[in-house]
């Protein structure tokens, strides 16, 4: 039989029954607590110290989820800003109910046929009409930024500036400088080296002409993430390959600078040009103003036609070439979508939790969370019979 002097150390006080009571109810009610979140969120674990291994695995997936997420809402914004570049040019090649397009300018060939005549000067009408459609096509916006203006979509890329046409402020026609090289500088002290100066100075002056100004425009970029890469090289430059470049420069499409024959190489001015020409016919006879058979209008007009062709073609060229863009863009989310519904699936490997089973166990959590409860008011009472027995 036990000392009774000894048995004096095992008797359980009423602070003591109740602290402990309290701190298995916490725990009751944390685990329901825990139980109820799974079955919500569907994962196994909730915070990082439960399943360190899975959570950081879980993480990692999660991050390449919202970037590929991202990836996929920069194609689907791409897809709809090409999609209006390609109306837009869709409207310039093969014309609107309003306005006729590129495809159909041959025709107007028969301007020159003699027994067509009375209808020059309204056919030159037609083309100065059509030439102003075919800038404001060029002007379209998407949201609030004009689609063909490069990195600067904030403004109008193609204004009027009199009789002149410009992109960014800079007339198309403006002449391209004499294009040199180093060799094209060598110093004058018989050493036979390069005047590194006299070049700098010339790149320079090249750059700053509103011809070098254009050309830069129209190569400006904008690379966006669309999912292959981009990553940079050794020496810090961006490597072209790892990012889709959406920048859709308007000159790329009409044309800027003059050609070998000091024509321009836009096509509105050409057009401009032909539509002019037409226009000073008499309304009569349709008799052209200057009939010089060398330097005529007649004369000018075959040249202007024979480059307007060449132009349409190029146009024609872009056009298709927007085409396959988007058609690359389409291809692109479709695999964006399969790589998230895969990483996805590889996540919920991870920290997903059967339905099922969480039911269970959010079930039996408060099936016992409630037996806490029940016997909560025979915990007192208890403790004081057992005191003093």
């Amino acid at each position: 039989m036990l000392d009774q002097s000894v048995s004096s150390y095992f008797r359980i006080t009423t602070n003591g029954t109740m602290r402990t009571y309290r701190s298995n109810l916490l725990g009751s009610r944390n685990k329901l607590n825990s139980a109820m979140i799974k079955m919500q969120t569907h994962r196994q674990f909730t915070s990082y110290a439960e399943n360190p291994l899975g959570a950081s695995k879980a993480w990692q997936l999660r991050r390449s989820i919202w970037r590929t997420q991202d990836q996929i809402g920069n194609v689907q914004m791409l897809k709809n800003f090409n999609q209006t570049a390609w109306i837009a040019l869709d409207a310039i090649c093969d014309g609107t109910d309003d306005q006729p397009g590129l495809n159909g300018f041959p025709d107007i060939e028969e301007a020159l046929n003699d027994p067509n005549a009375g209808g020059r000067k309204a056919l030159g009408k037609s083309i100065l009409s059509q030439v102003e459609a075919l800038v404001s096509n060029m002007n379209t916006k998407y949201g609030d930024n004009y689609v063909f203006a490069g990195t600067d979509g904030l403004n109008a890329p193609f204004t009027w500036q009199g009789d002149k046409l410009c992109f960014r402020g800079i007339d198309v026609n403006s002449k391209q400088m004499e294009v040199k090289t180093l060799e094209d500088f060598p110093k004058n002290d018989g050493s036979g080296e390069y005047d590194q100066d006299a070049y700098k100075a010339y790149l320079e002056e090249y750059a700053n002409s509103d011809y070098g100004k254009l050309e830069k425009y129209s190569k400006e970029k904008i690379y966006v993430d669309i999912g292959m890469g981009m990553q940079e090289d050794e020496n810090g430059e961006f490597i072209t390959s790892t990012g889709y470049d959406s920048s859709l420069c308007g000159i790329n499409y009409l044309g800027f600078g003059l050609d070998e024959d000091g024509d321009s190489n836009n096509i509105v001015m050409l057009m401009k040009e032909a539509g002019e020409i037409l226009s000073r016919c008499d309304a009569d006879s349709g008799a052209f103003e200057n009939t010089d058979p060398v330097n005529g209008d007649r004369k000018r007009l075959e040249v202007l036609f024979d480059k307007i062709h060449a132009k349409i073609g190029d146009v024609s060229e872009k056009h298709v070439e927007l085409t396959a863009d988007t058609a690359f863009l389409e291809k692109t989310e479709i695999q964006l979508k399969k790589r998230s519904d895969l990483l996805n699936e590889q996540r919920e490997g991870i920290e997903g939790i059967d339905p099922a089973d969480a039911i269970s166990e959010m079930l039996w959590a408060n099936y016992c969370y409630q037996a806490s409860l029940k016997i909560g008011n025979q915990v007192l009472s208890q403790s004081l019979l057992d005191y003093m027995n």
